[in-house]
């Protein structure tokens, strides 16, 4: 056989091995791409199982130094001054049934809460001035003066923006409404 049947001996190897270490590199490009997808699902999986971002997009916002949120679904334990994100209930037609919302939590069950002419007090100290949305809501400051102690598994949700929807109007949430804690992020 002559060197250059030889060569082209070679020649058809080379080419030959180079297809399959190809066919090689692209099975395991494949492999890798497929664990890194599952890994990605997977942890998007986790995270939607543990978290929500809630987003406040109001022009007035109750909280005024945040508008995104990441709510810690686990952590559904409240703790007084610690911001809470809970579904709305009953608060139609200003928000629907199951609306994400965040206030902060000023009242617990035993506490004592009186709402009068000067705000809403929780256990003497005061935690909201005013009633500036009464006339919004078509009723006379009067309408929201109470007294009283907030029940077991209820809590008292206040924020500090005057024109804040809060819970000098509608009063307790349920535990069951809870979400968990909000953490601001900006």
């Amino acid at each position: 056989m002559s060197d250059f049947q030889s060569d082209a001996k070679r020649g058809v190897d080379i080419d030959s091995e180079g297809k399959d270490k190809c066919v090689q590199n692209k099975k395991i490009f494949y492999l890798k791409a497929a664990i890194l997808s599952v890994a990605i699902i997977g942890l998007i999986e986790w995270f939607t199982a543990h978290y929500r971002i809630g987003i406040d997009g109001q022009e007035v916002r109750c909280l005024p130094d945040h508008s995104v949120f990441m709510v810690s679904l686990r952590d559904k334990e409240p703790m007084r001054g610690e911001i809470i994100a809970y579904y709305a209930q009953g608060l139609s037609p200003w928000f629907a049934d199951g609306t994400l919302m965040a206030k902060i939590m000023t009242g617990m069950p035993g506490d004592r809460v009186r709402v009068d002419a000067e705000g809403v007090f929780v256990n003497g100290e005061q935690v909201a001035e005013g009633f500036p949305l009464a006339g919004t809501l078509e009723k006379s400051n009067a309408d929201f003066f109470t007294e009283y102690t907030i029940p077991e598994h209820h809590y008292l949700m206040i924020a500090p923006a005057p024109e804040s929807y809060d819970g000098r109007y509608w009063g307790l949430i349920k535990e069951d409404q809870i979400a968990g804690a909000a953490t601001p992020l900006f």
